[in-house]
C-alpha cells in the first residue's frame, strides 16, 4: 500500500516537471514562429525605407529641386536683410521703447502675481490679459514699419511663392514614391508578413492556452490519483 501510494507520488512529480520543462523550453516552435515572423516584418521595414529614400534622393536631386530650394533660401536671406535694419531703427525710437517697457512691467507683474499664494484667480487672469495687450501693441508697431518698406512685401512674396513650389514638388515626389515598383513590392511584402505574423501569433496563443490547460488537467489527475490510493488504503486496513 505504501509502496503503490510513493509510486503514484513519484509519477506525479514527474509528470508536473516535465510540464514546467516543456514551458521553459526555448525551442517552443510556436514561439520561434512569431519571432522568425516579427523579424521578417522588421527587415521588411528597412528595406521599405531604404527603397523609398532611393526615391527620394533621386527626385532631391534634379535641378528642379535644388532651384526651388535655392529660390526659397535666397528669399528667405533677402527678407531679412531687409528687416534687420528697420526693426533695428525702430527699437531707437522713444514710442517703441516705451511699448516695450511697458510689456516688459505687465510681464514682471503677471509674474509676481503667479508666485503669489494669496493672487485670486481673477487678478491673475487680467495681469495676463495686460501682458499680451502690450505683446501686441510692440508687434503692431513692427509690422506697421515693415508695411511702410514696399521692398518688405515684395520679399514676402517671393517667400510664398518660393513655398507654393516646394509644397507642388512634394505632391510629385509623393506620388513618385506611391507608382514605384520598388517601394510597391516591398510595401506588399511587409503587408503580407505582417499578416504572417498576425496567424504566428494566435497559434501560438493557441499553444499556451492548449499548454495551460494541460498542466491543470495534469494536476487535478493527480491529486485524484493519490487520493484514491491513500483512500483505498484505508478500506483495506
Amino acid at each position: 500500500m505504501r509502496h503503490a501510494f510513493t509510486s503514484c507520488s513519484l509519477a506525479l512529480v514527474i509528470s508536473i516537471g516535465s510540464t514546467i520543462a516543456f514551458g521553459q523550453n526555448n525551442s517552443d516552435p510556436s514561439r520561434q514562429k512569431v519571432n522568425d515572423a516579427q523579424a521578417k516584418v522588421t527587415k521588411d521595414q528597412k528595406a521599405l525605407a531604404e527603397a523609398k529614400n532611393k526615391v527620394k534622393a533621386a527626385f532631391e536631386g534634379t535641378s528642379e529641386w535644388t532651384d526651388a530650394t535655392t529660390a526659397l533660401k535666397d528669399a528667405q536671406a533677402k527678407f531679412e536683410s531687409l528687416t534687420k535694419p528697420i526693426i533695428e531703427a525702430l527699437q531707437t525710437k522713444p514710442a517703441y521703447m516705451a511699448a516695450v517697457a511697458k510689456k516688459k512691467a505687465a510681464e514682471e507683474k503677471r509674474d509676481k502675481l503667479r508666485n503669489d499664494p494669496s493672487a485670486t484667480p481673477d487678478q491673475i487672469t487680467k495681469a495676463a490679459s495686460e501682458v499680451l495687450a502690450d505683446g501686441n501693441a510692440v508687434s503692431k508697431m513692427e509690422r506697421d514699419a515693415l508695411a511702410a518698406d514696399p521692398s518688405i512685401a515684395e520679399a514676402k512674396t517671393a517667400i510664398a511663392t518660393a513655398n507654393s513650389k516646394i509644397v507642388e514638388l512634394k505632391k510629385t515626389e509623393a506620388d513618385q514614391l506611391k507608382s514605384d515598383k520598388d517601394v510597391a513590392a516591398a510595401q506588399k511584402q511587409i503587408d503580407d508578413d505582417q499578416t504572417a505574423l498576425a496567424q504566428a501569433r494566435k497559434e501560438y496563443a493557441a499553444a499556451q492556452a492548449a499548454q495551460a490547460a494541460a498542466q491543470a488537467n495534469s494536476g487535478g489527475g493527480g491529486g485524484n490519483s493519490s487520493r484514491s490510493s491513500s483512500g483505498g488504503g484505508g478500506r483495506r486496513r
